[in-house]
């Protein structure tokens, strides 16, 4: 078709030649501010996307190691830190981002012209949501399940505070030696416009890609580029829908999850999660067995997944084979 018809490249290449100078532009204005920043001692989002662009387990092992007292400050008990991740080893620090953390200044329509007016700005003040995160004073923050597009659990983090961006983009940071490509998260607008001021460079490097699952894209009112319908090239024929999946099921136990003590609540949690690991698991792997398994028996199918070990972090104990 690009052959055929003359107006259709130069529309293409208008096109092209448009975004590539959004980015030229968005890239100065990231390295303008991360360098001002990082000699003012007010963050160091430039060193830590130039440090940790390619990383590894034992990359981060041995710099934990390397720097007095980072020991003390990285902790896996999930009593303290109040969060379960037993496949995923830390590989990457949280993000720097002292200034931020201590004083959040609104990105006002002001402040954009005050770059400038260029392409770059104007395109990020089109692009601006107006859909914000839901808010309930009677409610706790909640949790943040990580989930594969075959709704099996990689782990979870109890909130703090108000749900936030931050705990998506620390938790994959964190986490993912290689970041996943695609990634589902209901407030995907809010969440690559944070990821472009603050990580650009290393969420670009590993061709990172956000995107609303299809429920929660209704109200919003940014870009296509942040709907899941519109890039149907990364989005094809995946579970856009899995950790919605997950907090159908848990939002079960909001009653009595509210009155318990921060332990019992981390304990019931990973059983829950355990729980539905395992009937992922079986769904992926018992393709002849029936999709509904509410009644079926788990004992020989836990028992040759398992093969006899107690997968309890820190318990020694053996689990006995089925009658």
């Amino acid at each position: 078709m690009l052959d055929a018809f003359q107006s259709l490249r130069q529309a293409l290449a208008t096109l092209i030649a448009f975004c590539v100078k959004v980015e030229k532009e968005v890239d100065a204005a990231f390295a303008k501010e991360a360098i001002t920043f990082s000699k003012e001692g007010k963050g160091g989002n430039k060193e830590y996307c130039e440090m940790w662009m390619n990383t590894s387990v034992e990359k981060f092992e041995r710099y934990v190691r390397s720097v007095p007292g980072m020991e003390s400050i990285i902790d896996d008990d999930a009593k303290s830190t109040m969060e379960v991740f037993p496949l995923l080893r830390r590989c990457r620090p949280a993000i720097w981002d002292i200034y931020t953390a201590a004083k959040r200044a609104k990105y006002s329509i002001n402040q954009r012209k005050k770059l400038g007016g260029t392409t770059a700005a104007k395109e990020d003040e089109a692009d601006n949501c107006n859909k914000k995160f839901p808010t309930d004073a009677k409610l706790t923050p909640g949790v943040y399940n990580l989930l594969c597009p075959h709704v099996v659990c990689y782990g979870f983090r109890v909130l703090t505070k108000a749900q936030s961006v931050e705990y998506g983009i620390s938790i994959v940071l964190e986490r993912f030696p290689k970041l996943p490509t695609t990634n589902y998260y209901d407030m995907a607008c809010k969440m690559n416009r944070n990821i472009m001021r603050r990580v650009r460079p290393l969420f670009r490097f590993h061709c990172v890609r956000c995107f609303m699952d299809r429920p929660h894209g209704k109200g919003h009112t940014c870009s296509l580029c942040n709907f899941a319908d519109a890039a149907l090239k990364h989005t094809l024929e995946k579970a856009s829908t899995a950790a919605e999946s997950s907090h159908s099921i848990a939002i079960r136990f909001r009653p009595m999850l509210a009155y318990m003590k921060p332990q019992s609540f981390l304990n019931f949690k990973t059983f829950q999660v355990a729980t539905a690991i395992l009937r992922a698991i079986f769904k992926t792997t018992s393709l002849a067995e029936k999709k509904e398994n509410d009644h079926v028996n788990f004992n020989s199918f836990f028992w040759d997944k398992v093969q006899g070990v107690c997968v309890i972090k820190g318990c020694s104990c053996s689990v006995p084979p089925p009658a």
